[in-house]
């Protein structure tokens, strides 16, 4: 690793993946002891951090609606993302504390988006009636149309893939990472946004995959 890079892309899932899960006092005590050392090992350097499935209490579960403002405003300021976030080109608290999403301008020719994609996962029951849980979907196109009005490209960032788990049979229960009915809306946005979006970087599935999005023409 480079000792000053340009930005960080910290994907998420920080607490341990057990059977008893931490609560939330823990969950924001052991996010804002990762703040930190990052903090403090990279003081001029971007670093743009995701919810993970295993951040949260339960796990894999967030409510869409504004019942889950207070969660969020937490990962601002109880794990201290406010100090990683608040003088970032561009980013605003409103997105998050609604979503959990968010973007920055790294230059004037590149924006990285940060989804929240336990909202699409496949095991958050709290989204399965819904169509665009706390209006992502919406807003990523606003963003995605306002980069490409402003010539820049864009990485796009979040803890849960899209796709398949790459080790698991497409059939087997447990290996569709999104919930069916959001994978054709964000497929389709990606698709009108194809010639800015250069890269797309999550976590999850702890090892290094590569996966290409399959366009019919």
């Amino acid at each position: 690793m480079q000792a000053n890079p340009d930005f960080i892309l910290w994907t998420g899932d920080n607490l341990p993946h057990t059977k008893n899960p931490a609560k939330w006092d823990l969950i924001y005590s052991e996010i804002k002891n990762i703040t930190v050392q990052l903090k403090n090992a990279f003081p001029e350097t971007q670093i743009i951090p995701c919810i993970g499935n295993h951040d949260l209490y339960p796990p894999d579960v967030i409510d869409p609606r504004k019942s889950s403002r207070s969660i969020y405003e937490g990962f601002l300021d109880k794990a201290g993302w406010n100090e990683l976030l608040n003088k970032s080109d561009g980013f605003t608290a409103e997105s998050f504390t609604r979503g959990g999403y968010y973007s920055v301008s790294i230059s004037s020719r590149l924006r990285v988006i940060a989804l929240n994609t336990v909202l699409w996962y496949s095991k958050n029951n709290l989204t399965a009636r819904q169509r665009d849980p706390a209006g992502q979907f919406e807003w990523l196109e606003k963003v995605l149309n306002d980069s490409y009005t402003n010539n820049q490209q864009v990485y796009i960032t979040g803890h849960v893939p899209p796709g398949f788990y790459s080790r698991a049979l497409p059939k087997k229960k447990g290996a569709r990472m999104y919930q069916k009915q959001f994978m054709e809306p964000l497929l389709s946005i990606l698709r009108r946004y194809s010639k800015i979006i250069k890269g797309q970087f999550y976590g999850h599935f702890h090892l290094d995959t590569f996966q290409i999005f399959r366009y019919a023409t």
